[in-house]
């Protein structure tokens, strides 16, 4: 596994990482796309994004890490089915202008209030959201195995396995977790669920996803076949004839306690094809940044508190 400061060069490189660059850049998707319909040369635009990099470059000292953060928050909400589409038409333009959009992951990776962004996980301040929560809540082998069948019938697209105990760091930036602020679109908070410390052993075992590679190591270490799994437009095979690989969880679980994708894990890997070997490749999709999704029961929640 990759080490947290080797994510730091890494996660500006992933697709959605550039996308969200260009986002915080202040650039979006359907002025691209309106401007080509005018007649705007594609060229133009090449011009545009390291133009508007600069421009964020110039003002950064008055950017706050939590003005930041609402940021890359409101655009992990609407990426899975929205963003994606709109922004991964334009990635060859985003593609081109990386120098430039590097330079403002750069400022992002000195500031101390979003160095967590690379971090594993902190086991020391997890919480999650439960649906009609109790302390000792925790994952069972019995919701792994429940968790497989919609994989299995065709009928979901998220790699993360539903109904196991999923926490994130917190508070974070005036949010009691990441996944308060953060959440990817496969999953929304209502008012039925409410928030819990999660109380990790120190023996817990943690797979740690800080880039592209990680998850492909986590993936040929465990592999599932992924056929009749949803990967919609984003996650087609990179060359003719590789398969879909999936992890599995189960098996994993013998190894490993918990899968803990960083938030610069998140920017660098999600929803894109990611070979793992000459013919298989694999996707990490339906994943909170910085969450951690437990596969034993080495994490219990312990008290409720407000959130």
């Amino acid at each position: 596994m990759a080490s947290d400061g080797d994510a730091l060069a890494r996660w500006s490189e992933g697709r959605t990482g550039r996308a969200l660059l260009a986002s915080i850049a202040g650039l979006e998707p359907h002025r691209f796309r309106f401007a080509l319909l005018d007649g705007t040369s594609t060229n133009t635009l090449l011009w545009q994004v390291p133009e508007a990099a600069h421009r964020w470059m110039e003002g950064a000292g008055s950017v706050s890490d939590a003005t930041i953060f609402a940021t890359a928050s409101e655009f992990v909400n609407s990426y899975a089915h929205g963003l994606e589409s709109e922004w991964r038409g334009f990635d060859d333009i985003l593609a081109d202008a990386q120098n430039s959009l590097t330079e403002i992951a750069l400022d992002i990776s000195r500031r101390t209030g979003l160095r967590w962004w690379t971090e594993s996980i902190s086991v020391q301040h997890q919480f999650a959201y439960l649906r009609r929560g109790r302390s000792g809540a925790h994952t069972t082998e019995n919701a792994l195995v429940k968790a497989e069948g919609p994989v299995l019938d065709g009928s979901t697209w998220w790699v993360s396995p539903a109904g196991v105990l999923v926490s994130s760091r917190g508070p974070v930036l005036g949010f009691p977790c990441v996944i308060a602020a953060a959440p990817d679109d496969h999953w929304m908070k209502d008012k039925r669920d409410s928030l819990w410390a999660v109380e990790v052993s120190g023996r817990a075992t943690v797979f740690e996803i800080h880039g592209k590679e990680d998850w492909a190591q986590l993936v040929a270490a465990y592999p599932r076949n992924g056929q009749g799994f949803l990967t919609f437009d984003w996650g087609p095979p990179p060359s003719q004839g590789t398969n879909l690989l999936l992890p599995d969880r189960r098996r994993a679980a013998l190894d490993w306690d918990a899968v803990h994708v960083s938030f610069a894990g998140y920017l660098a890997a999600s929803y894109e094809p990611i070979p793992v070997d000459e013919s298989h490749y694999t996707v990490l999709a339906g994943w909170h940044p910085d969450a951690t999704y437990w596969l034993t029961g080495q994490a219990r929640a312990v008290n409720q508190v407000h959130g």
